[in-house]
């Protein structure tokens, strides 16, 4: 150790001076007693400098030490705080452990009450402030803040939780205060009620203050490398939870992005499927206008019947004087039942007519039927947008069924009508056949004449309930006409607000995409960060 310090720059002028120094006694001791007190005095002077010399200087080695592991990375220091400083530290965790037990027993927390702070304080000059926890961590004494709803929150510090889990009081690592602006110790000690924990005393001891002078570098270099290390400690932490962060970001924007291309797929197959239905539904409504043109021209037909019925009817009432003159009407007679059969074929040939039409109206009830079901599937893939779409498809499809009932019910009444041509075609037979014998018997032409008057009447009110039934269809065409009108707009808008949507669903795919490549180079960033962390030991 000699050595290096003789070798050392710093030695040099301290061995020039005590040279100097020690060659007075020397030269003077033949001629002056007094120099040569003077010299011994010297001599005792430069032992305790060179002695206290080598102290500072060994200490300024273990400082240079220090600080050479920290510029290499290393923060882990194996040297802890002084002894002295030790003693005085414990010494104040004592007294922090003495208030915590006066609080135990004294009034609740009427803290100025149950001690005197502002003595204490003055007494221990290293102790710069006081504060007190409840049991849930808010400081209620020497807060920062005045509302007691916004109360500092000190429990989720490792010292404090320690004290709370142990029963015992705590003290810190090195910690900058920034309250108090300088590196500090905090000492933390349990007080309890009735043997259940209320809270912690803890006090803020200024390290710089309580050092002694001989142990004042080496705290002050310890103290700021325990800083250091803590904060590159949480440094790391929130860089590994940042790079975890990245990663969880990375993977989620890979799904909402596939996801997105998927709902694009969907959408776009909700757009096909909206265009051709709209075609559809075109076509639909084209087929239902030609139907109901059909439909007016069979009203303006059952009109021209019904007036030629109320006309027989005029006839009938004067049936009874025909009769005497029956013989010499006899042709006429035959001729108005020709023309009956004649009215009689073409009403047979209209209800075949009609059944023609309400068999394409089942047709185009079950296509109908059919294109809401589709349309209804289609809907449900959609998801939340295809909720109003299928509410108007399930709405087509109930119309679709009732206009095939009513088809149905048509279909009935018109195979009635055919049955019933049927039975007259028959009767009118036998018209004839009573006309030819009418020269035998004029009751005979009579019972005939009312059995005619009976047939008739049943005739009119077949052509009435056609006519009826005819009208009421024709009202469900004309609503058919403007569903089918609704469902093509609506079909048009669906293709429409899908192209739009799908554009939306483009344009966050590339958001998404953007997104992921950040959350790349914020994982690259993260890797960089941690293998630079990597290189201090903590």
């Amino acid at each position: 150790m000699l050595k290096k310090w003789l070798s050392s720059k710093a030695a040099t002028p301290k061995i020039i001076l005590g040279a100097l120094l020690f060659s007075v006694p020397i030269v003077v001791l033949p001629y002056d007693k007094n120099l040569l007190l003077y010299g011994l005095y010297s001599w005792l002077i430069i032992g305790i400098y060179f002695f206290t010399s080598s102290r500072f200087v060994k200490d300024d080695d273990k400082i240079l030490s220090y600080l050479t592991d920290v510029a290499g990375g290393n923060l882990v220091v194996s040297s802890e705080l002084g002894k002295q400083t030790k003693s005085i530290i414990l010494s104040y965790s004592e007294k922090i452990s003495h208030i915590a037990h006066t609080l135990s027993k004294g009034p609740g927390l009427s803290t100025k009450d149950a001690y005197d702070y502002e003595g204490f304080l003055r007494n221990h000059k290293g102790i710069k402030r006081i504060f007190i926890t409840d049991e849930t961590g808010q400081q209620i004494y020497n807060s920062a803040v005045t509302d007691p709803k916004k109360l500092l929150f000190n429990g989720d510090r490792s010292y404090f939780k320690n004290a709370e889990n142990t029963g015992k009081p705590q003290v810190s690592n090195c910690t900058f205060s920034k309250r108090e602006n300088r590196l500090a110790i905090i000492v933390a000690a349990p007080y309890q009620c009735n043997a259940k924990f209320n809270g912690i005393v803890a006090a803020t001891v200024d390290l710089i203050e309580i050092s002694p002078s001989s142990e004042k570098k080496q705290n002050i270099v310890l103290g700021t490398i325990q800083v250091l290390n803590g904060l590159l400690r949480n440094i790391k932490g929130i860089s590994s939870k940042a790079k975890s962060s990245a990663e969880t970001l990375a993977m989620s924007s890979q799904k909402a992005s596939d996801t997105v291309d998927e709902v694009s797929k969907a959408i776009d197959e909700i757009a096909e499927g909206a265009c051709a239905q709209a075609t559809d539904t075109d076509h639909a409504s084209q087929t239902a206008s030609r139907l109901s043109t059909v439909f007016e021209k069979m009203d303006h037909k059952t009109s021209e019947m019904n007036r030629f019925s109320e006309k027989i009817i005029g006839e009938k009432e004067q049936g009874a004087n025909a009769i005497k003159q029956l013989k010499e009407k006899s042709t006429l007679a035959e001729n108005t039942n020709d023309s009956v059969e004649q009215a009689i074929s073409e009403l047979d040939k209209n209800t075949q007519s009609i059944s023609s039409i309400l068999d394409s109206i089942s047709a185009i009830a079950v296509q109908t039927n059919l294109l809401a079901l589709n349309a209804s599937i289609e809907a449900a893939r959609a998801g939340e947008q295809g909720k109003g779409f299928a509410v108007v498809a399930e709405e087509i499809r109930k119309l679709a069924e009732e206009s095939s009932e009513a088809a149905d019910q048509i279909r009935d009444i018109t195979t009635a009508i055919i049955n019933g041509s049927g039975q007259t075609v028959e009767t009118m037979k036998k018209v004839k056949h009573i006309s030819s014998e009418q020269k035998k018997a004029v009751g005979d032409m009579e019972e005939s004449f009312n059995e005619i008057s009976a047939s008739i009447v049943g005739i009119t009110e077949g052509i009435q309930s056609i006519k009826a039934s005819s009208n009421d269809l024709s009202f469900v065409v004309s609503d058919i006409v403007k569903t089918m009108t609704n469902i093509s707009a609506v079909s048009e808008e669906s293709a429409a607000t899908s192209e739009e949507v799908n554009a939306s669903m483009h344009q966050q795919s590339s958001a998404i995409d953007e997104i992921a490549s950040e959350a790349e180079s914020l994982n690259a960033l993260s890797i960089k960060l941690n293998d630079e962390l990597g290189k201090f030991k903590v």
